[in-house]
């Protein structure tokens, strides 16, 4: 067996370098821009999926994936003389150190040819792993605001933010616009259909290279008389003054709709707590345009 090892800084956090190594469209581009054809999923590598291969000789044509403990996939190829690829980093004050290893068939007489196509293409992915990794991740959430009131939910689980109130919304996937990813989650997570409005606040800094965003959203379809839906547990409705749209929640345990006055009762994310001011000024001017 004969280890290949290439290695390179990246200027940028270590988690943003994780994600990017881990998504499927870093592969992707990776091997298009070798000249080959890839069929791989755009979002985060999971464990069993596979990479196929076309266009580049010597590298195999099937690749399974694994996942390390860092979230790091792991590849090998499928078929006579495995190829296993591998990814290390280190996070420094220059940036994050990051490793590919690729273990290759056979002993010391691997071709230098073969060898250097090898460290070509790694060279390449590390390439296309920093500017992936410079790009801010951008996570999307929408105020659904009705009757002088703004939809929040709760989230569920039993992680650290575990009962904590947020903006519904979520990330935006690979070639996709912010306003399409914020439709697609509000359907996703309420199975509602929304029309993405203007801007709400600023950006806000979530770490690690990602940024949160939260856009006004108008809902359309059936409407019900009931303002609290929860998938879990029955609870009292807060209000019963306006109508909302037929909820059908996944992420959340509880959905409250709240007034201007109500919004700082909650114990919210702190990110999402950052647009309570901007919200306090929107359903202001709603409940004064409808008075």
């Amino acid at each position: 067996m004969t280890i290949v090892r290439t290695a390179a800084v990246i200027d940028a956090p270590e988690p943003a370098v994780i994600r990017a190594l881990a998504s499927g469209a870093t592969w992707r581009r990776t091997i298009r821009a070798l000249g080959g054809r890839a069929e791989a999923p755009l979002a985060p590598l999971r464990p069993g999926d596979v990479i196929g291969l076309k266009g580049l000789p010597g590298l195999g044509r099937r690749w399974a994936v694994q996942v390390d403990d860092h979230g790091l996939p792991v590849l090998r190829s499928t078929g006579r003389g495995t190829v296993t690829v591998s990814l290390h980093t280190t996070g420094t004050g220059a940036g994050t150190l990051t490793r590919v290893d690729c273990e290759l068939p056979g002993s010391g007489l691997v071709s230098m040819v073969f060898r250097q196509r090898v460290i070509d293409a790694c060279q390449m992915l590390l390439g296309i792993a920093t500017v992936t990794a410079r790009e801010p991740l951008v996570v999307v959430a929408g105020a659904l605001i009705s009757g002088g009131t703004v939809l929040a939910g709760r989230k569920g689980g039993t992680g650290p933010e575990a009962g904590k109130w947020e903006l519904p919304g979520g990330k935006v996937g690979f070639g996709e616009s912010e306003r399409s990813a914020l439709a697609r989650e509000m359907q996703e997570e309420l199975g509602v259909a929304v029309d993405v409005a203007e801007r709400i606040g600023g950006d806000i800094d979530l770490g690690g290279g990602s940024l949160l965003r939260a856009y006004r959203v108008h809902a359309h379809g059936t409407l019900t008389p009931i303002e609290t839906l929860t998938p879990i547990e029955t609870l009292t409705p807060i209000e019963t003054l306006t109508p909302i749209e037929t909820l059908t929640p996944i992420e959340h345990d509880q959905l409250r709709r709240l007034t201007a006055g109500e919004l700082e009762t909650l114990d919210w994310l702190p990110a999402d707590r950052q647009f309570l001011p901007a919200l306090r000024t929107l359903l202001g001017r709603q409940s004064q345009s409808q008075s």
